[in-house]
């Protein structure tokens, strides 16, 4: 953003995007495919992306509404915490899908992994998105998962976890936005 506002008084066009959901990637398309005269990249990356986008989420029953917990691990306690809507663009797409995220109601858990929140609003489906080391990243959790406590939460028990793709849900998805949305559609809901 520094830089941007020194390109700025210097006389050097810039654009600064920040996207955190499918509405803000075809934003920043928008505006690029007008400058590089590319109507039809448009088209083919955010209005057919954004069909399929429409269409998963007009079939989905968001009166199931599953609990689910999303987390952001890292390879310790420290780095790992749950995440809520407003903080992470897959928490965005899981709550257009209809679930809720037990994160939303449980700020303690956005300070790490509050084992009494967790077990009281016990999640049916929790979704790991790794950082860093994904290997180590992955060990931490395993370790984590098979506590006893968290034994006995239903996503475990129902084997209902998932370590998620980090080119979909770690970095941004862009002309795979549709993709992302129907992987977590099909894993909540079923096909």
């Amino acid at each position: 953003a520094e830089l941007a506002a020194y390109l700025d008084t210097v006389g050097i066009p810039c654009a600064l995007f920040r996207v955190d959901c499918f509405a803000d990637y075809a934003a920043a398309m928008q505006h690029l495919c007008e400058i590089t005269v590319r109507r039809d990249l448009y088209e083919k990356n955010v209005t057919e992306v954004g069909t399929q986008i429409e269409k998963i989420l007009a079939e989905v029953d968001k009166n199931a509404a599953p609990r689910i917990l999303f987390v952001r691990c890292g390879s310790s306690y420290g780095a790992t915490k749950a995440k809520v809507a407003s903080e992470n663009f897959v928490c965005k797409m899981l709550d257009e899908l209809g679930a809720v995220n037990i994160a939303d109601a449980a700020p303690e858990l956005s300070d790490g992994l509050a084992l009494e929140a967790i077990l009281a609003a016990d999640p049916e489906v929790i979704f790991f998105s790794t950082m860093g080391n994904e290997k180590k990243s992955r060990e931490y959790m395993d370790s984590v998962l098979a506590g006893e406590a968290w034994q006995t939460l239903s996503a475990v028990r129902a084997g209902r976890y998932l370590y998620l793709d980090k080119n979909l849900f770690q970095f941004k998805p862009n002309a795979r936005w549709g993709e992302a949305y129907k992987f977590l559609a099909e894993y909540l809901y079923g096909e």
